[in-house]
């Protein structure tokens, strides 16, 4: 079973995403602000990382840098999902190598099939 990483500072809109992929078979880490993010990321390994750009403690910036400089999460795969992105945020994404970014609101579909691409592309299995 594929387990992603959730990471969203909105409770509405990390439970609704969640159910989501719960419904499509998928394991759910649920984290609530960066910091959280980074540390359950290191605990749980997951397949794949959700992380909103403007969050507490770490913003997705910062998160995704610190799991690109852990030998140990450097591979997983990072989605950026954020309400408005700037073309200054897409040239850091890009260079901090953030593998997508999608803007909400966004097709539940869309971001499975992301998921399911990135997930296959790393090697582990399908989420579909």
């Amino acid at each position: 079973m594929t387990v992603v990483l959730v990471a969203e500072d909105d409770v509405d809109i990390r439970k609704l995403i969640a159910m989501a992929l719960r419904l499509q078979q998928m394991e759910v880490v649920e984290a609530f602000d960066g910091q959280d993010a980074l540390d359950k990321t290191i605990q749980e390994n997951p397949d794949i990382v959700l992380l909103d750009i403007t969050m507490p403690h770490l913003n997705g910036f910062e998160v995704c840098e610190k799991i690109r400089q852990t030998p140990s999460i450097k591979q997983t795969p990072v989605i950026f999902i954020s309400a408005k992105i700037e073309q200054s945020e897409l040239a850091t994404s890009r260079s901090l190598g953030v593998d997508t970014v999608i803007e909400k609101p966004f097709d539940f579909l869309y971001l499975i099939s992301k998921i399911n691409e990135l997930v296959n592309t790393n090697g582990a299995g399908s989420v579909l």
